[in-house]
């Protein structure tokens, strides 16, 4: 569920958030329903107003995440603490996987899904940036 703020870490001790509007409706991405990965990773469900509000704040939303990490890229390169290496190779995996999402709206290859209203669903901790 993308929460409301969106936060990531940028280093290990600061972190910034993105606050999204919302809206009335509840909609669910999914990048494997779309094509664009065969794993499930990166579900995420949000108010929106339409489906064009809502690829809006998913597009804004990514490109925070895309801002955020690069920022982070950079902290770990400069620090290079314990493990940078692996840190910074995740990091660039992000990037790549957030950038083909924003390519895939563009190109309008997305379609958001309503979501079911008639359920609880269960956030592990909504509040980080794993998505």
């Amino acid at each position: 569920m993308i929460s409301n703020p969106v936060k990531h870490f940028i280093s290990s001790q600061r972190e910034e958030s993105f606050t999204h509007e919302g809206g009335s409706t509840l909609y669910h991405f999914s990048p494997h329903d779309n094509n664009l990965t065969q794993s499930m990773s990166c579900n995420v469900v949000f108010f929106a107003n339409s489906e064009e509000h809502g690829l809006d704040i998913l597009k804004r939303m990514l490109q925070f995440s895309i801002d955020c990490t690069a920022k982070y890229m950079a902290h770990i390169n400069e620090t290079q603490g314990v493990h940078w290496e692996e840190f910074s190779e995740r990091a660039e995996n992000k990037l790549h996987e957030y950038k083909s999402y924003i390519d895939a709206i563009n190109a309008g290859k997305v379609k958001l899904k309503l979501a079911p209203m008639n359920q609880f669903y269960k956030v592990g901790w909504a509040d980080n940036d794993t998505m």
